[in-house]
């Protein structure tokens, strides 16, 4: 066999310029020459010395040493092989150092400002961003496991909830490509929402995807005698290099409620979640926006919408997929664009609550005329009880400048409603519903009246909605309030520590 230099060019991917460049110093010479074109012809002996060369070449040998080492006999050949080994396991070594100096820096929780920190700190709140494609972003906040102090990384752990349904209908593709599935078994399984479904599930997009993606499991699994995590880690996982990404194990992402880490595990009778990584997800992704793996009719039946939207486990809208789905208290976010080519990977603690049934409240004074605030019970249930455990003082950069001491019972404020649901005003008990603080008398000198200071209060009331708590003061001859409502159940603890935030981000602090 003879190949001209272009052809050899084409297979092993080296210049021809370079080729002749090895030709002129006589690293390797062709292995004829026409005598009339001046051609250059290479055969298999060729191709075998210019694949050692190369292999020099990825170990940084010059061309000089490489010489050399093509005619050295075996042993003074590995003598020198064992020296480059050693160079490069130490500079595997200094890399490796590198990448994790690296991913410690990209594992700093973002700095926003002091009290978005504080807050993150109170409520047990964190979360992550990663973005991916054309350009990479990774963003992190607050702490993947507040009890063993452990910080978010490209390579943390997590839950995905339903997120499998969207791995389950890729892989029945796959396997449908591939023979392993008949034709159309998918349609049967998937595509259509049954005549028997209830008019609720008919109305919610995707409320069927569940009792189908369970189908498609079943079969699966039937048709090849394995489990669904083997058939995933034999299609998916392992042909896209995502070794982070398994149905056992323990998730470094953890949720929270009621200041407790929640575990990960499924419950009896429930399904075991994919655990996975930042990193293998945006693997995943990019694999979708590459086309890879499936087939081009593969991927108009994967994106190809299905039931009032919703296509194996995805949302679509326009160019956009989207999957949201919760596991535990873990609850993340994927989003791809298959016209511009981005993928977002998000996930974020559901429920970060304080300690059972206490509610942290911030509240912000933003100038204060004579230095006097009210922190009154403004609306009580009937048969509540309102208890405020602790109060401190802070300036806009959160440093703490006073702390109140709580009163004989152990409490700064202790209301009981006995009678119908009522304004603070209008309870019977004189002076019994609010507190008064005197910033000027507490502060001293330090008082500004044009400063702006938050309250924090500590609270908790046993009734749901139950009650307001909030504060009353004079800012240039007008009389400012802001309140609260006391309120203590999981589902609200997202939202009770964006109000707590976007009040402190509002006054600018």
């Amino acid at each position: 066999m003879k190949l001209q230099i272009s052809e050899i060019a084409k297979l092993t991917g080296v210049s021809v310029r370079t080729l002749h460049y090895y030709d002129e110093i006589g690293l390797l010479k062709p292995a004829e020459t026409d005598e009339y074109t001046g051609y250059r012809f290479y055969d298999e002996a060729s191709i075998e010395k210019l694949k050692q060369i190369l292999y020099y070449r990825e170990m940084d040998f010059s061309l000089k040493e490489i010489s050399m080492l093509l005619v050295e006999r075996e042993v003074h050949k590995n003598s020198k092989l064992l020296e480059r080994r050693k160079l490069l396991m130490d500079k595997k070594k200094q890399l490796e150092l590198l990448i994790e100096t690296i991913e410690e820096d990209l594992s700093k929780p973002v700095e926003i400002a002091g009290w978005f920190d504080k807050i993150l700190k109170d409520y047990h709140y964190s979360g992550f961003s990663y973005e991916g494609a054309k350009k990479e972003f990774f963003c992190t906040w607050g702490k993947a496991d507040y009890e063993k102090d452990k910080l978010f990384a490209l390579n943390s752990r997590f839950p995905i909830g339903s997120l499998v349904q969207i791995f389950v209908g890729f892989c029945g593709l796959l396997m449908e490509e591939q023979g392993v599935l008949p034709m159309a078994a998918l349609e049967g399984c998937w595509c259509e929402q049954p005549e028997s479904a209830s008019e609720s599930e008919q109305q919610v997009p995707g409320s069927g995807e569940a009792n189908h993606c369970e189908a498609l499991c079943a079969l699966m699994e039937q048709v090849s005698g394995k489990a669904l995590e083997e058939l995933l880690k034999e299609y998916i996982f392992t042909p896209l290099e995502m070794w982070d990404t398994s149905f056992e194990g323990a998730a470094d992402v953890i949720g929270y409620e009621q200041d407790m880490p929640i575990p990960t595990q499924p419950s009896e009778g429930e399904w075991k979640s994919i655990l996975t990584t930042a990193e293998d997800m945006g693997k995943w992704c990019q694999a979708l926006l590459d086309r890879r793996l499936l087939s081009k009719e593969g991927y108009e039946k994967l994106l190809t919408p299905r039931v009032s939207g919703w296509t194996f486990g995805w949302y679509q809208n326009g160019h956009l997929y989207s999957h949201e789905t919760q596991w535990g208290r873990v609850y993340s976010q994927l989003q791809i664009n298959f016209q511009n080519g981005t993928y977002y990977i998000a996930v974020r603690n559901k429920a970060p609550l304080p300690s059972p049934g206490e509610r942290h409240m911030y509240f912000v004074i933003n100038g204060c005329d004579d230095g006097l605030v009210k922190l009154e019970a403004w609306e009580m249930d009937t048969d509540t009880c309102v208890k405020v455990h602790s109060m401190k003082l802070y300036d806009k950069d959160v440093t703490e400048l006073h702390t109140f001491p709580a009163g004989e019972n152990g409490y700064h404020l202790w209301v009981e409603n006995h009678g119908e649901k009522r304004l603070a005003s209008e309870f019977v008990e004189e002076d019994g519903y609010f507190l008064q603080l005197d910033l000027k008398k507490i502060l001293g000198e330090q008082f500004d009246r044009e400063a702006a200071y938050i309250l924090e209060v500590k609270a908790e009331c046993d009734g749901l909605p139950a009650s307001q708590l909030g504060i009353k003061y004079q800012h240039e001859g007008k009389e400012e309030y802001m309140g609260y409502y006391i309120f203590y159940h999981y589902e609200q603890a997202y939202e009770l520590f964006m109000e707590a935030l976007g009040n402190v981000t509002e006054a600018g602090l």
